[in-house]
Formats: structure tokens, sequence, C-alpha cells
């Protein structure tokens, strides 16, 4: 599929739902709750209780508490936006997961679980697209790629 032969309603769309991501400094909506911030994107497509129900599901994947799901987003912590901003990437199922720096805020823990997660969606055949910093989180990688001084190399393939 050529996407630049759609027109941006059709474009919007394929990126809907088969694009996640995954920004750095979160892009939550200030005035939503957690709950709401996970299925704004698909707000106006599809029931809303079966979207709450897939929110919660995918906030508990990645280890937020049912007690923080009616918080606005200025009473939650760094790694808690952060793991937020993932359920949101994912409440479409994408094929594609872009993120960026997606475990930078978050504690060893809560990371180790974030890449468990990851993991277990390349194994259902996503493609999972990661900058970071940390190397415990590149190492996961099947292509690693290092950006130093502007030349891309790549050191490491897996299967």
């Amino acid at each position: 599929m050529n996407l630049y032969q759609l027109n941006e309603k059709n474009r919007s769309d394929f990126r809907l739902r088969n694009i996640g991501f995954v920004f750095q400094d979160f892009k939550l909506l200030p005035y939503y709750s957690v709950l709401d911030n996970v299925i704004l994107p698909f707000l106006n497509r599809g029931s809303k209780k079966e979207l709450y129900k897939r929110a919660k599901l995918l906030l508990g994947k990645v280890g937020i508490e049912e007690k923080l799901f009616t918080r606005l987003p200025e009473r939650l912590s760094g790694g808690e936006k952060q793991r937020v901003a993932i359920a949101r990437a994912l409440i479409a199922d994408p094929n594609v997961l872009i993120c960026d720096e997606p475990t930078g805020n978050i504690d060893q823990a809560n990371r180790d679980n974030i890449i468990k997660l990851f993991l277990s969606l390349q194994k259902q055949g996503k493609t999972i697209i990661l900058v970071t910093h940390d190397m415990n989180v590149a190492k996961h990688g099947n292509q690693v790629y290092h950006l130093t001084a502007g030349h891309l190399t790549s050191n490491e393939v897996r299967e």
C-alpha cells in the first residue's frame, strides 16, 4: 500500500490502527484521567465499555494499579506517566510500535516488565522500533544501531 496515494483521513486512520507511538515526553492530556488518556485515540470508535476494559488490561500489563485509573497526569510520577503512554500506544494492538526512550523514566523492575511486554509483542509478529540510551534495553533487540557523531552503524543482528 502506498500511503502517499491515500488522502489525509485514510492516512490518519492507517496510523491510528497500525502504528503505536510512545513519546519521550508522554503527550498525555492534562485534564483527562489515566483511563481516558489511554482510550482517547479510539474514543469515537467503538464501545466505550470495551475500550475501558482493554485499557484496564493494558494498564495492568504495564504495572499501573487500579487506584491510579482516575487520576490526572499531574498526580502521576514520571514513570507512571511513561507507562500510561505505553498503554495508550498499545490500545489499537498496532503492528508497529515506535518508541522514543520508553523506559527512560521507569525504575529497573518496571523497565524489565516493559522489556518482557515488548518481547512478547515481538513474538506475536509486531515490529518495535525503539530509541534508547540504555544498553540493558537495547541488548534485547534483533538489530541494534548506534548513532555516534552523526554516523549510523550496526553491529548486532540476532534471529
